[in-house]
């Protein structure tokens, strides 16, 4: 009985490892871990050279006068445009009071806005989001005056993104549904507007897949654009502050210790569905047996390694490597395998075999220097 016992140890024990990594991943223990080790996977990518952001940055400032600019300045930017249009503009500036200027002041980007030639997003924002709706749920909207969002070429976008525990943005909502309607993701809506056909229509909450840390997508300061609107010619145009001092950066995966502005975040989410960059979680069931057999795989190398555990541990030690290079490969192409979970199975599958086995041999051991010590000395 106590060798039919031992001689299936090998395959109990990593059963109950599997067992514990299996328990550990469905009840979402070390998902943060996994979440930030993720964010070290991230590699460079492209970014599509028609996407451009018109930055109010300092310089900007400087020149132009303090923030909040008076409506006409974007008036007439805007207006300079028709003479070279782009493609689409996303103006992620929000207009939902009337000017501090004047009702001349709105008046003054109502017919600009009147007279576009070109596509033209806006944003509103929800508030009070209940996210597991799809489309997410906002209670309140921040919306532009309705003067605004009334012309012919300007429609509406969600700029919201969602800030994870760490104040990280790894997602956004496809759709928001408000009082007035549902609305795509602002970058979605722009790209629509656009004309483009994105290879991959985002539901739900959408992990975003960054191309590259800050200052990669191009930029070109608003007080050059008003003047050279013909650098904007058949572009994708985002419109945002850059500047510090307008604190509308968040932390992005690829910005550890620095962050991103809101307006090429929404330039990256543009980038990404142009290009058909995606980030899937592998199927459960799928993912249920990945951990399952690597859990087992050194229950199998111990097994025919009886008298070698040493060699058991480096064989199981191999296979995690070689899965969690996959991993990262998988990773590369979208697809999002939890690492530390996988790599948890086969550790604690090892570490309990091995150390079984070290325990039985020092037992063994100590038995024959029992039997010994009783006819020669020590």
């Amino acid at each position: 009985m106590r060798n039919r016992f031992a001689n299936t140890l090998p395959f109990l024990l990593p059963l109950a490892a599997s067992g514990c990594a299996l328990l550990l991943w469905w009840g979402g223990v070390f998902q943060g871990f996994e979440t930030t080790l993720e964010d070290r996977l991230f590699g460079a990518r492209p970014v599509d050279s028609r996407i451009v952001i018109v930055a109010i940055d300092s310089d900007s400032i400087q020149k132009i006068g303090q923030w909040p600019w008076p409506r006409a300045v974007f008036a007439d930017f805007l207006s300079a445009l028709r003479t070279s249009p782009p493609q689409a503009v996303g103006l992620d500036v929000v207009f939902a009071e009337p000017s501090r200027a004047g009702a001349a002041d709105d008046a003054a980007l109502s017919r600009a806005l009147g007279t576009l030639t070109y596509p033209l997003v806006m944003p509103l924002e929800g508030s009070y989001l209940d996210l597991s709706r799809t489309p997410a749920y906002a209670a309140r909207t921040l919306t532009p005056l309705p003067s605004f969002a009334a012309a012919p070429q300007v429609s509406l976008g969600a700029v919201n993104l969602i800030i994870d525990a760490d104040s990280v943005v790894r997602r956004f909502p496809a759709s928001i549904a408000f009082s007035q309607g549902t609305s795509s993701a602002f970058a979605l809506e722009t790209l629509h507007r656009a004309g483009i056909s994105v290879p991959q229509e985002p539901s739900g909450n959408t992990r975003i897949v960054y191309a590259a840390t800050t200052g990669t997508v191009r930029r070109i300061p608003f007080s050059r654009a008003r003047e050279e609107p013909a650098l904007l010619k058949d572009k994708i145009v985002f419109v945002g502050a850059t500047a510090s001092d307008l604190h509308d950066e968040q932390g992005t995966p690829v910005d550890r210790g620095t962050k991103m502005p809101g307006v090429e975040i929404q330039a990256e989410i543009a980038n990404m569905l142009i290009r058909g960059y995606t980030l899937t979680p592998l199927a459960p069931a799928a993912v249920f047996a990945w951990i399952l057999l690597l859990g087992m795989v050194p229950g199998l190398f111990f097994a025919r390694m009886k008298r070698r555990s040493l060699f058991a541990l480096a064989a199981s030690f191999g296979v995690g490597l070689l899965s969690s290079v996959l991993i990262i490969m998988l990773f590369e192409r979208g697809v999002v395998v939890p690492l530390i979970h996988t790599n948890l199975a086969w550790m604690l599958s090892a570490g309990t075999l091995f150390t079984y086995r070290y325990t039985l041999a020092r037992r063994e051991i100590k038995e024959v220097k029992g039997v010994f010590g009783k006819y020669v000395s020590k």
